[in-house]
């Protein structure tokens, strides 16, 4: 049985530390998850109707938790932790190893400090050790605690080996957590070159759990069409970001298969809220323009699990409606525009994914025909990540980035409000902003269904992004790999889990 899995990925490790970036570097979540592990681990089962059947806690199964308790009102967790878990450094972990990772997480204020301010954890001083292997921590219960601690932002660092590389300039050595890990997980990195487009993870003799394939091989490769044939011949093992009809060559091949995800993933365009884009008329011409139907049938085929979006929310979301659904109108979108004909617009889209370039070719020729100017501009995947998150590219096409819980409180936080994830035109609504600020208050009952409707009407009146379809994640691995599914609905694979069998 072979003992190295090879990942094809399309885009460099540009870092290896969870709230980087330190000197350019972009965390890795692939890289990280890899080498670090969290207070719990749970895969998402095979339909989002068994995941909205799982009560509170989305699955969750315990790692370095072995097991925790609940308050009646939600608003207290305390976690037992697993003992005699050492790091790659040869450090047991304590309760004070969990403390300092999430503490580093809120000062960090990104993406981490975001998903924790979901639960109402914005203090460090609500995360409390109780003793070495038991800590809790006392939240607003406005969120679901349990899943959000499993998110791969949340893993456990060796604090005692990371106090080492701290400077009074670099008080959280992200620095030397930029290039170099320091968890319990099951792999170390052996090898980091060209600056992260080939890295080498070796399995840990030492690790506390079971042991994962002996060595996992990352190799950069943003080409589509080289990611294939190296699947092909026999020179990758696992390979993401493939167009519909790649993966139909997957199916066809006798050493490879296509392994589909459950995930909320879909494809969007974001505008600029510039004038005279902030008009609300221009912005709904702009959706009648949008290519739908050829989306679907062209860089889709036709997939019968891809569908035209309707809301801002996944179709599987509970709450969900589609009662102000835009339809694809060229005539209609025409009539909208023409009082801004010849307006320019620059989409620009992630070079590494084809999807997106298929997509956005599409769009530029239907709004091109509806009467504006229309210029597309590829980036390469670091640059595209890096500039787009940081609100500089407020036109854009995306394929990927998509809510990491079916929860409509959580899909509103991060594209509604002003300061979020994946809110990259620029969007501001105060009503918005109230209604979501209501609904993080009162998260149940009535009027939270009501608030739910309520804001999937403004995001279709507004037009903070502009949804295109769903269409879920498919994954292209060698025949003879087993693999059990993803970490979050946005389809996120970890390499432990490439298993040959």
């Amino acid at each position: 049985m072979p003992t190295t899995v090879r990942a094809i990925i399309p885009g460099e490790i540009r870092g290896l530390d969870p709230i980087g970036p330190a000197q350019g570097y972009v965390p890795s979540i692939q890289a990280w998850v890899a080498a670090y592990d969290s207070l719990v681990s749970f895969l998402l089962p095979p339909t989002m109707a068994q995941v909205l059947e799982q009560e509170g806690e989305f699955g969750a199964q315990p790692q370095l938790a072995t097991n925790w308790e609940t308050s009646a009102d939600t608003k207290t967790v305390r976690f037992d932790l697993r003992q005699g878990v050492m790091s790659s450094f040869g450090n047991e972990m304590t309760a004070a190893d969990v403390k300092y990772s999430f503490d580093r997480n809120i000062a960090g204020a990104g993406a981490g400090a975001a998903h924790m301010s979901l639960n109402g954890i914005t203090d460090p001083n609500q995360i409390v050790i109780i003793d070495d292997y038991t800590i809790e921590f006392n939240n607003t219960g406005q969120y679901r605690l349990i899943p959000t601690t499993g998110y791969f932002w949340y893993v456990v660092l060796d604090s005692v080996e990371v106090a080492k590389h701290v400077t009074a300039d670099d008080p959280w050595a992200k620095e030397w957590l930029a290039t170099n890990t320091a968890g319990f997980g099951p792999y170390t990195i052996t090898s980091f070159l060209q600056e992260g487009r080939e890295v080498t993870f070796q399995a840990r003799d030492d690790y506390w759990g079971e042991k994962p394939t002996e060595t996992v091989t990352y190799q950069a490769v943003d080409d589509a069409s080289a990611r294939l044939q190296l699947m092909l011949t026999g020179e990758g093992d696992y390979t993401e970001g493939l167009t519909p009809l790649q993966l139909s060559r997957v199916r066809e091949s006798e050493d490879t298969k296509v392994v589909p995800l459950l995930s909320t993933i879909g494809a969007l365009v974001a505008v600029t809220f510039e004038a005279p884009f902030d008009d609300l008329a221009i912005r709904k011409g702009i959706a009648q323009a949008l290519p739908y139907q050829a989306i679907l049938d062209t860089v889709y085929q036709g997939q019968a699990q891809v569908v035209k979006s309707k809301s801002p929310l996944a179709p599987f979301v509970p709450g969900y409606t589609e009662d102000f659904d835009i339809p694809e109108d060229p005539e209609a979108a025409k009539a909208a525009l023409a009082g801004i004909a010849g307006a320019k617009l620059e989409f620009v889209f992630d070079s590494s994914k084809e999807l997106d370039r298929q997509i956005s070719i599409l769009v530029q020729l239907a709004l091109n025909d509806a009467g504006l100017d229309v210029t597309l501009r590829a980036l390469p995947t670091g640059q595209y990540t890096t500039e787009v998150r940081a609100l500089q590219h407020p036109t854009m096409i995306n394929t990927v980035d998509s809510p990491s819980f079916p929860v409509a409180l959580y899909t509103y936080e991060q594209r509604f409000l002003q300061v979020s994830r994946i809110n990259w035109s620029g969007y501001f609504n105060q009503d918005a902003e109230d209604l979501v600020a209501e609904l993080r208050a009162t998260p149940t009952g009535a009027r939270a269904d009501e608030i739910v409707y309520l804001l999937q009407e403004i995001g279709m009146r507004d037009l903070p992004h502009f949804p295109l379809v769903w269409s879920g994640s498919e994954r292209a691995v060698a025949q003879g790999i087993e693999l059990a599914g993803a970490h979050s609905a946005s389809a996120v694979v970890y390499f432990q889990d490439l298993k040959w069998t």
